[in-house]
């Protein structure tokens, strides 16, 4: 239990480090940037149009919230050895895979569930990509941290 708690962790604070680009442009353009780099730009959430700020604070929860996901529950999945297919547990192309298996549940469950539409293409024709570059960084960032925590924890 500790292990998932603390990879949800890692996942939130380095995807909230990953949109702090995001976070100073809106801050110092006042609201005025339309997209902003690796942050979904949500406009509505189940049929209800968001404000600017109502947008931009819920794309950076969402972007948090995908990394907690990511980072929270690959360890369950790698002491599991159900990625043991493709390399040993938090190896980097397990990670990867997992990551690929996490952006296509996020993009292809989540999303329209939400009201953002398949691929998350009601809020821009870029958001899969957007999505899986963000999984994609994250995840890079997670297999770099969690050798400071594996004796302890993982």
């Amino acid at each position: 239990m500790n292990d998932i708690i603390l990879g949800a962790a890692i996942g939130g604070l380095i995807a909230f480090l990953i949109s702090t680009p995001a976070i100073i442009i809106e801050i110092v353009r006042h609201g005025k940037v339309k997209n902003l780099p690796l942050v979904v730009d949500v406009k509505t959430f189940f049929d209800l149009k968001l404000s600017q700020f109502a947008a931009f604070a819920f794309g950076v929860l969402l972007h948090i919230l995908m990394g907690m996901v990511l980072g929270g529950f690959y360890p369950a999945v790698a002491d599991q050895g159900w990625l043991n297919f493709v390399g040993h547990a938090y190896g980097i192309i397990s990670l990867l895979v997992y990551t690929i298996l996490v952006w296509l549940v996020f993009d292809l469950i989540f999303f329209p569930l939400f009201g953002f539409g398949w691929l998350g293409l009601k809020e821009g024709k870029t958001v899969w990509f957007e999505v899986l570059v963000s999984l994609l960084l994250i995840a890079l960032l997670f297999w770099l941290s969690v050798p400071w925590f594996q004796p302890v924890f993982f």
